[in-house]
């Protein structure tokens, strides 16, 4: 397989499904600023304000079927790319129906505007299809977003009300100063958000890409690929973690990768130090022998 080729494409694939779970992301947050209108706009108290538990289940609500899906086409590539590796069409049921599904709804959507709108019908269609093997310490990763911002909402969100409160805003008064406080959080946190998609992207893709390997049956090796042009981790310039020696890296399907300097079963594994998956934009790529 032509690693050149097949990063170009590992890159377009993920940044569009890195998009479609930014926007959810987002999405998620403003039905957080809507509720607390909502409520403040009914009674004047701090009660109102939401808690920290009640804006982390807003945010699960509205990431969890991106995540999900990132898995699912993480899982759908991965098949396509063992064929391809494999050089003839594999006899897979579930590659075809799911392949029929990419070609009718999903390709021509998720290039567009409107790619919320399939989330929920995309991760369906898959279960049914028998790829929908999520990890849930996977799925658990991807939502330490919703952490990171809880507190800082809700801190934001009490000191606004307080301060209005006591010079007597009106209930409007109060909601627009809410809404400027968040954006002002927001922009603040955007780096932050942004860093958090774009790792748990990598880690449930790359997931999802290794489960199609193995559900493939003909690929017993996988392979590190770095992204070269994408500044990549290197002990060259005072790195920890080797990320630019990895590329190439080839071992077996169930082994970890040891090129960085620990253990990665996939760029971005789960178990891996905070500064070897942090912003990766590493792929895994099948390997076949014969």
């Amino acid at each position: 397989m032509n690693r050149q080729a097949f990063h170009l494409r590992y890159r377009n694939r993920r940044f569009n499904l890195e998009k479609q779970l930014m926007v959810s992301y987002l999405n998620g947050l403003n039905k957080v600023l809507s509720e607390t209108g909502k409520r403040v706009l009914q009674d004047k108290s701090i009660d109102n304000v939401l808690s920290e538990k009640e804006i982390a289940n807003i945010l699960i609500k509205h990431v969890k079927g991106s995540t999900l899906n990132v898995w699912n086409m993480g899982m759908f590539y991965g098949l396509q790319d063992a064929e391809e590796a494999y050089g003839k069409e594999l006899p897979l049921v579930e590659l075809k129906k799911a392949d029929e599904i990419m070609k009718h709804k999903v390709n021509r959507e998720l290039l567009s505007d409107e790619i919320t709108n399939i989330t929920k019908l995309t991760y369906e269609e898959f279960q049914s299809l028998g790829l929908g093997d999520v990890s849930i310490s996977l799925v658990k990763n991807a939502l330490k977003m919703v952490a990171v911002i809880s507190k800082d909402y809700r801190k934001t969100m009490i000191n606004i009300f307080m301060k209005m409160i006591m010079i007597g805003g009106s209930s409007g008064e109060i909601v627009n100063a809410l809404r400027n406080g968040i954006k002002e959080l927001e922009t603040q946190n955007k780096y932050i958000s942004q860093r958090i998609v774009q790792t748990e992207t990598t880690r449930i893709f790359n997931g999802g890409s290794l489960a199609g390997y193995k559900k493939s049956t003909v690929v017993k090796l996988k392979g590190w690929s770095t992204y070269l042009r994408g500044n990549p981790r290197t002990p060259l310039k005072g790195d920890k973690f080797d990320h630019l020696g990895a590329n190439g890296e080839e071992v077996s399907i169930d082994e970890p990768f040891m090129w960085t300097g620990e253990p990665m079963m996939i760029p971005g594994d789960e178990n891996g130090s905070p500064e070897n998956v942090i912003n990766c934009h590493c792929g895994v790529y099948p390997v076949i022998r014969r």
